[in-house]
């Protein structure tokens, strides 16, 4: 499962929670060395972390086809990210499910991805707080 975050704190404390919920988690974000990225990528690619929670500049160049699912936790700021994301699951021709989680604060957006699509999105559930 790929996660996508809009910021690096964010990515980073996601990670951090995923594990202290007994996921094998790892973020990958730009304050990372080129050492702590390499370690990150390796274990995603290998099975060794399940979970990889990323931000959209830490995440181009990932190539990895065995990912199933892709997470949207913060919603993009433009439908072309979207549609990056999203291209992350179902490679080589294998199926994959994308998932975003948004509020009504979104719909702008989702307005401008479904019609950029040509579809709409489903709504899976609505939560009210």
């Amino acid at each position: 499962t790929l996660v996508f975050t809009r910021t690096k704190h964010k990515a980073k404390s996601l990670a951090i929670q995923l594990k202290k919920s007994g996921f094998s988690a790892v973020s990958l974000q730009g304050n990372l060395s080129q050492n702590q990225r390499r370690k990150a990528m390796t274990g995603f690619r290998t099975g060794s972390f399940k979970i990889m929670v990323a931000t959209d500049i830490a995440a181009r160049g990932i190539d990895v086809s065995g990912v199933s699912h892709v997470i949207n936790y913060d919603l993009p700021d433009t439908v072309e990210t979207y549609i990056h994301r999203t291209g992350r699951t179902g490679r080589a021709d294998r199926s994959g499910h994308a998932y975003t989680f948004a509020s009504s604060e979104d719909q702008k957006m989702i307005s401008l991805i479904e019609k950029t699509l040509g579809k709409k999105m489903s709504n899976k559930s609505t939560l009210s707080i």
